[in-house]
């Protein structure tokens, strides 16, 4: 299950944020109350906190970009048992033992 991390209103008048600067990156373990990234908003510079525990699987929003306040900005998979991987980091399985090439035998 997949958990939508949002661009949240960091003050009272907050509609949207430039995030500045990712403090997680895509693959890397988040404990709730973990800082994200850093967001500036109409005021100051602040955190983006995570929600829940788990894994940042995709950064959505560029260093840089601003966002409305309820856009998207990453997805976190909820804490499984086995860490996931970013799709370019998956390797095929091994092939079975009888698919597997045999040396020949000269006789």
């Amino acid at each position: 299950m997949a958990t939508k991390v949002h661009m949240e209103a960091l003050s009272p008048t907050m509609e949207e944020g430039r995030l500045v600067k990712w403090t997680k990156h895509e693959g890397d373990a988040v404990k709730s109350g973990d800082t994200l990234a850093e967001v500036e908003t109409d005021k100051a510079v602040m955190e983006l906190v995570a929600r829940a525990d788990g894994q940042l699987l995709k950064v959505l929003v560029a260093e840089g970009a601003t966002v409305p306040v309820g856009n998207i900005v990453a997805w976190m998979p909820l804490r499984s048992r086995r860490p996931l991987r970013p799709p370019s980091l998956l390797q095929p399985p091994p092939l079975p033992l009888r698919l597997q090439q045999r040396p020949m035998r000269h006789e």
